[in-house]
């Protein structure tokens, strides 16, 4: 084959190519349909150039065959060829977490265009499932918190028991509680907050509401991740209890679902779920649906293949809100107002509850 005829090849095959691996992980169907147009294009000039006797038989084959070569020369004789190829090449290269750290401003504006595609779609998340219990920054600053960190551990026990008062069908308490020492455990001053913490804990999950709380992981220096000690120890939670990491991806349409990682001692390693995993599940367990969110045929399989799940967007208002604050108050009972216009569970769909869980944690919270 010619030096020519090969550019003419790449010059084709190749943005079918790009463009259909860009498009995979979030359009499926699309981006595997560009890759067998590519492969389609490869095949028709092979066709052409070592078979030509077979282009002579089957000539509803040549005509579109040549078609294709025309049409070829005449996008290779534009002047947007060349930026068309550049911009391809560039949306491959953003998929990659360094470049999306380095460039943020780029990575919003791509974010902005899914998001304006993700409003296209007909399905509506019910997201007022998830009732949020916001710790302001007008709490945060004020007594008992004033600003301090960590946060007042009897001060999150307190929110805890009063969600679950109002009704809660599972308490997820989104603050960090690593310990301060390369071990779990807690500075003495902070040991009748942190066993008050503990005992409510117990009370809530003795209701048979669980009790979602986080853990984080951190580098090891080896390349892998590693868990932070945490002030309780895994065996002196009570039953009932899940832990999920809230460790990120720079790219926030990705829903985080399994890690593997290392214990904080080094002696085992092992799959953690995530955070907003955890609470999902803990809805299925609850309203006791057929199977648990890892049984979803898409998850279970991201899980096992080690893929990435993609989430839409949801926007602040879609959630119901309470202040912490007016909870602890209990003023006109916010949360029990915000629980009874929530519709059952059983009609959340489990893609668009781990969205909107998602969309959640991404937002961010205080402490």
């Amino acid at each position: 084959m010619t030096y020519e005829r090969l550019k003419d090849l790449v010059a084709l095959a190749s943005p079918c190519f790009s463009l259909g691996i860009f498009l995979q992980r979030e359009h499926r169907w699309i981006g595997w349909s560009l890759i067998a147009l590519g492969l389609l294009v490869c095949l028709a000039f092979l066709t052409s150039y070592f078979m030509p006797t077979l282009r002579q038989i089957l000539g509803m084959i040549s005509r579109p065959v040549r078609w294709v070569e025309s049409k070829t020369y005449a996008v290779m004789r534009s002047r947007m060829f060349t930026p068309a190829i550049l911009f391809l090449v560039f949306l491959a290269v953003l998929q990659f977490e360094q470049v999306q750290a380095a460039f943020p401003y780029l990575s919003a504006k791509q974010m902005r265009f899914n998001q304006l595609v993700y409003q296209l779609d007909l399905r509506q998340p019910l997201a007022r499932e998830v009732v949020l219990v916001e710790v302001d920054d007008s709490t945060f600053w004020h007594p008992p918190l004033s600003g301090i960190q960590p946060t007042n551990r009897k001060f999150l026990a307190d929110l805890a028991k009063a969600a679950a008062n109002a009704g809660a069908s599972v308490v997820a308490i989104d603050f960090r509680l690593s310990s301060p020492f390369p071990f779990p455990g807690d500075d003495k001053i902070r040991k009748k907050d942190n066993e008050y913490l503990l005992g409510t804990i117990r009370n809530i999950t003795r209701r048979k509401v669980p009790v979602i709380l986080t853990c984080s992981f951190s580098d090891n220096g080896k390349g892998e991740w590693e868990r932070v000690p945490d002030i309780f120890a895994d065996a002196s939670l009570p039953a009932g209890v899940t832990i999920g990491y809230v460790n990120l991806p720079i790219d926030i349409r990705l829903i985080p679902l399994s890690m593997k990682a290392w214990e904080w001692n080094g002696m085992s390693q092992r799959d953690f779920h995530s955070f907003a995993f955890q609470i999902a599940d803990a809805y299925q367990t609850v309203f006791d649906l057929k199977s648990s969110i890892g049984e979803d045929p898409t998850i279970k399989s991201a899980i096992m293949n080690g893929r990435v799940v993609y989430g839409g967007f949801l926007n602040n208002s879609a959630f119901l809100r309470v202040p912490a604050s007016k909870l602890l108050r209990k003023s006109d009972d916010p949360l029990s107002s915000a629980l009874q216009l929530s519709s059952q569970f059983c009609s959340f769909r489990r893609r668009d509850l781990c969205a909107a869980l998602v969309s959640w944690l991404c937002s961010g919270s205080p402490g």
